[in-house]
C-alpha cells in the first residue's frame, strides 16, 4: 500500500493541474492507503476534497449535523488527510522585517500534515503568520512559527528542485532540521521524489544527507501536480505562464513524469 502525502491541486495557483475532487477520486481508483491534499501555502482545496471523499464512501451530513450512510461505489479503504507545503523565509536581515523569499528553484519547503484537531488549528495559525504583512499570494513561514505551533502536526522537509550550495542555503537547512528534531520529535521526515527532470540523483543525495544529519526517516512521494498523464501538457503551460517563459525556453524546467 502507498500513501501519497504531497498531492498538489489546482488551488496551488499555476502549480497544480487537477481539481481536489479529481485527485481524491483517482486515489480511490488506485486504492491508495492515504491521499493528502497538500497545496502550497494554503489549505484552499481541503473542503472540496473532503466533500468528494465523503461522497465516495457514501457518507452525507444533513443540515441538522447528522451523518447518514448511503451505498458507496468504493470500499472506504483510502483515507483522506490535509496539510500544506509551506515556503520558508530566508533569515531576517533587518530586525522587525519579514524574511526574504529564496529563488524559486532553491526554495526549501516544509510540508505540515494534520494529525489532530489541535494540529489543524496550529496549521491555520502558521498560515496566518506566513501571509501577514505580505502581498496577496505571497507567503513565507518563519522557523519561530514552526517552533510555537508544532503540536498535532507531522513535518516533512521537501527537497527543492535544485538544492542550493550557498552558505545561506545550508544554514537554513541546518536550522530547519534542528527545529524538526526538537519540536517535531518522532513526527518528522525528509520527502524524496523523482520527476525525471535530470535532477533526481542530486535531490536524492541531498535528501539522504539531510536525513542522516538530523536522524530523520526518508518518506517516498510522487509529489504529483496532476492526477492523470493527460494533464501534463496543461501543467507545462501553467508552469510557463507562472514563469513568464515559452515552452521552448522552459527546457528541463518541465519534469519528465507522466
Amino acid at each position: 500500500m502507498f500513501a501519497e502525502l504531497l498531492a498538489r491541486s489546482s488551488f496551488s495557483f499555476l502549480r497544480g493541474a487537477s481539481h481536489p475532487e479529481e485527485i481524491v477520486e483517482h486515489a480511490f481508483q488506485l486504492d491508495l492507503e492515504t491521499v493528502c491534499l497538500c497545496d502550497l501555502d494554503g489549505i484552499y482545496g481541503a473542503v472540496r476534497g473532503w466533500k468528494k471523499y465523503n461522497e465516495l464512501i457514501g457518507r452525507t451530513t444533513t443540515l441538522g449535523g447528522q451523518v447518514e450512510q448511503t451505498e458507496s461505489q468504493f470500499a472506504p479503504t483510502t483515507r483522506y488527510a490535509i496539510g500544506s507545503e509551506l515556503t520558508l523565509a530566508l533569515p531576517t536581515i533587518v530586525p522587525g522585517e519579514p524574511g526574504a523569499l529564496p529563488p524559486e528553484n532553491e526554495a526549501i519547503t516544509v510540508a505540515l500534515l494534520v494529525r489532530t484537531s489541535l494540529g489543524y488549528e496550529n496549521l491555520c495559525r502558521i498560515l496566518t503568520d506566513s501571509h501577514e504583512g505580505r502581498e496577496k499570494g505571497v507567503s513565507a513561514t518563519s522557523l519561530d512559527a514552526l517552533r510555537a505551533h508544532s503540536e498535532g502536526l507531522t513535518a516533512l522537509i521537501v527537497p527543492p528542485r535544485q538544492p542550493g550550495k550557498t552558505a545561506t542555503f545550508q544554514a537554513q537547512v541546518s536550522a530547519l532540521g534542528e527545529v524538526l528534531e526538537r519540536h517535531f520529535s518522532g513526527r518528522a521526515g525528509v520527502a524524496i521524489y523523482r520527476h525525471l527532470d535530470g535532477l533526481d540523483r542530486t535531490r536524492q543525495r541531498w535528501a539522504e544527507r539531510v536525513a542522516s544529519l538530523h536522524d530523520l526517516p526518508l518518506v517516498a512521494t510522487a509529489r504529483p501536480s496532476y492526477h492523470r498523464p493527460e494533464r501534463k501538457p496543461l501543467s507545462d503551460v501553467m508552469h510557463c505562464i507562472r514563469r513568464g517563459i515559452t515552452l521552448d525556453e522552459a527546457g528541463t524546467e518541465l519534469d519528465g513524469s507522466s
